[in-house]
């Protein structure tokens, strides 16, 4: 999720000289829709993340693979500098929220002498989706147009979604403290599959 938060964010970048010879605009006019997606994830970070642990990690990292996803899509579609600013906008909260809601995650998963690492790691994604991002952008935009670089980045995201919902576990540290309807149940379930995979791993090793 982090790789595609660093693809996302820099898309922009790639795509910012295409646009303005497509529309004809200064790059100074373009700076207010860098500075509307930066803009975006401050907020998202600092004002929607906190919202985890209300809501649960989960939903929150759902939610933000979702307004990455669509916003990006539909940027795909704009033809105006106004529409773009808004869409980046709503993109940068997604970025934002999605960057802390994985970072939290990971923390409250790994254990406290490793914890710096596996935080590390997962963060380190945003520069990789970044270089990736760019190394698409250089084919994609001068054969196919700027439009399909940002419907191909929303489609990533998009595409995400039902993995999360299937496959990403909750908090169980969100569990313990809002204790959610069924959350012992789903937390046994959790461990249950953790000492699956745990044994399964052992026994392949072995």
């Amino acid at each position: 999720m982090n790789i595609l938060d660093g693809m996302d964010v820099l898309v922009i970048s790639y795509c910012a000289p295409a646009i303005a010879k497509s529309w004809r605009v200064s790059p100074e006019v373009l700076g207010a829709v860098f500075s509307a997606g930066l803009a975006g994830m401050a907020i998202g970070a600092l004002m929607l993340a906190p919202y985890d642990d209300s809501i649960g990690r989960k939903k929150m990292i759902v939610l933000s693979a979702f307004l990455m996803g669509i916003s990006m899509f539909l940027t795909g579609y704009t033809e105006s500098v106004l529409q773009l600013i808004v869409l980046c906008f709503i993109s940068g909260l997604g970025i934002g929220s999605m960057l802390a809601s994985t970072a939290a995650l990971t923390a409250e998963y790994t254990p406290n002498g490793s914890k710096d690492f596996w935080v590390s790691l997962v963060i380190g994604g945003y520069p990789v989706g970044a270089v990736m991002a760019g190394y698409v952008a250089a084919y994609v935009i001068p054969t196919y147009g700027w439009q399909l670089m940002f419907k191909l980045a929303g489609l990533a995201s998009l595409v995400t979604l039902p993995l999360i919902y299937f496959f990403l576990s909750e908090s169980i540290e969100f569990y313990f403290k809002k204790q959610p309807k069924g959350a012992l149940k789903k937390v046994n379930q959790i461990l249950k599959n953790a000492t699956a995979a745990i044994s399964c791993i052992t026994t392949k090793i072995s």
